[in-house]
């Protein structure tokens, strides 16, 4: 079998000897959010065809690539792997065939009977709503892009959620500077908590669960009494913090299924 990349596809393909293309497969390699202890690469792969030999040897290939890409950050960690829906079987019997590569990480959905309102202490400015300008929107995502650096914003993005959603957030700020933020959206008819960051300045100071209160603290006034969110396994910071504000396992969304290179 030969291994093709494509450019203007970004793909590669395998031919086999009489040059027929028998599979299909990518790499994509792009920076984790950084919420971990140490900065992480990933390289998520996905691959095609109807015969398994050629979906591993496409497997094999990526993981020699992966090792070859990752040494241009020798200061990080690296993960090659994919991630499928939970409900996606034949992809989890696939991956898991492949030595090296373990389910340990996953999206998991978390969810939280309200009760009462809560007294919060706050120590730093507090702005309801501060996404009504594009100045204000532009300020979000110069200082979420330094946290989610995979997952962009735009101000047009905001605005569609504006638009289809019930979008709430909240700003905390140290003087002109922003350095916490969660946003509440509204899916059909469900609240979530969406994309709750914390300056890397400013953690450990009780920032994230001040603003989590605050979100919950809104909720309750508007007689929700359920919220969700959802969080990588692999974010414990985020999950002991959800944990100790009364969050609950409901269901693994999406599975990773991979090896560190």
């Amino acid at each position: 079998m030969n291994l093709i990349y494509i450019e203007e596809e970004k793909k590669y393909v395998v031919e086999d000897e009489k040059n027929n293309a028998i599979g299909e497969g990518i790499i994509r390699e792009f920076e984790a959010s950084r919420l971990y202890d140490k900065r992480r690469i990933n390289y998520y792969i996905h691959t095609q065809s109807e015969r398994e030999d050629v979906k591993l040897f496409l497997v094999d290939s990526f993981i020699k690539i992966g090792k070859l890409k990752r040494l241009k950050y020798p200061d990080y960690d690296a993960k090659l792997y994919n991630c499928c829906f939970s409900t996606d079987l034949e992809s989890q019997m696939f991956y898991k065939k492949v030595p090296g590569f373990v389910h340990d990480e996953g999206m998991l959905v978390l969810s939280k009977t309200l009760g009462k309102e809560v007294s919060i202490k706050n120590q730093f400015d507090l702005i309801e709503d501060n996404l009504e300008s594009d100045k204000m929107i532009r300020n979000f995502i110069e200082e979420h892009s330094k946290i989610f650096v995979s997952v962009p914003y735009s101000v047009e993005k905001i605005r569609v959620l504006q638009k289809k959603n019930e979008l709430k957030s909240y700003g905390l700020f140290d003087q002109d500077v922003l350095i916490g933020n969660v946003l509440i959206l509204k899916e059909e008819d469900q609240w979530w908590i969406e994309d709750l960051f914390v300056h890397s300045d400013y953690r450990k100071l009780g920032v994230a669960d001040m603003l989590m209160k605050t979100a919950h603290n809104f909720l309750i006034r508007q007689e929700v009494s359920n919220i969700r969110l959802e969080v990588w396994s692999a974010n414990k910071r985020a999950v002991n913090l959800y944990t100790k504000l009364g969050y609950e396992l409901q269901e693994e969304s999406e599975i990773l299924i991979g090896m560190s290179i």
